[in-house]
């Protein structure tokens, strides 16, 4: 891959926040999207939905809706949406403990750790035993309860609709920081397709701007955090 240090031109739209529709707390949802499915699963790897896939993808947080595509291969997956026009990827590499940040407007991308969160999301306390059996987006799923207390006293609590193949069909519940500031995260997947994806989807792009891990924090810090 060849990357280069990104020239202080390309930086102000980038970094404006409203152009980011990361916050830290849609990093984690969509971290947990990725591997709550193997908590349930057990038998396979952690981070291994199992299958291939595409969905489309409705996540609210916070009573705001961001609406994209997701494709997904076992270990990997690649969220695309369109936020104030600005056409946003990330892609989530399990096996790394990777996350790439991309904005192809600008042919910039950031690269950051996502390992804390793979373990804390990966930990066999994250799920209780199932509450039942629904039927979502024609698919039947099992309904579990999640409860999770993370290392910084964070805490995850809701409920996730799985399906056989561990494809995270649903998903309610809140994140609640340990100053008592809860954020209501929901999602929801419809027109599930389950088919080999291309690889090159989750690799990060040749020729962009590369932005340190550094400048992560920053952002996710500004509007809609």
């Amino acid at each position: 891959m060849t990357d280069t240090a990104a020239p202080p031109s390309s930086w102000p739209d980038l970094c404006r926040p409203s152009t980011w529709f990361f916050s830290k707390t849609v990093v984690l949802t969509i971290v947990a999207i990725l591997l709550i499915a193997p908590t349930a699963a057990r038998a396979r790897a952690l981070g291994d939905s199992g299958v291939a896939y595409s969905a489309d993808r409705a996540l609210r947080v916070n009573g705001q809706r961001f609406d994209g595509v997701l494709y997904a291969t076992p270990g990997f997956q690649r969220h695309e949406q369109i936020m104030s026009g600005i056409s946003q990827v990330a892609i989530f590499d399990l096996a790394a403990g990777r996350g790439y940040y991309i904005v192809p407007s600008v042919r910039t991308y950031i690269d950051f750790p996502i390992d804390i969160a793979v373990r804390e999301l990966g930990m066999p306390d994250v799920l209780a035993a199932p509450v039942g059996t629904e039927r979502q987006g024609g698919v039947v799923t099992t309904k579990y309860r999640v409860d999770h207390r993370t290392s910084d006293g964070a805490q995850v609590v809701g409920f996730v609709w799985l399906a056989a193949s561990g494809i995270p069909m649903r998903g309610e519940g809140a994140v609640i920081e340990a100053n008592g500031k809860r954020t209501p995260v929901t999602w929801t997947l419809s027109n599930v397709h389950v088919a080999p994806q291309d690889p090159g989807l989750f690799q990060p792009p040749q020729g962009f701007y590369r932005l340190p891990a550094a400048a992560l924090p920053g952002i996710l810090g500004g509007a809609g955090n």
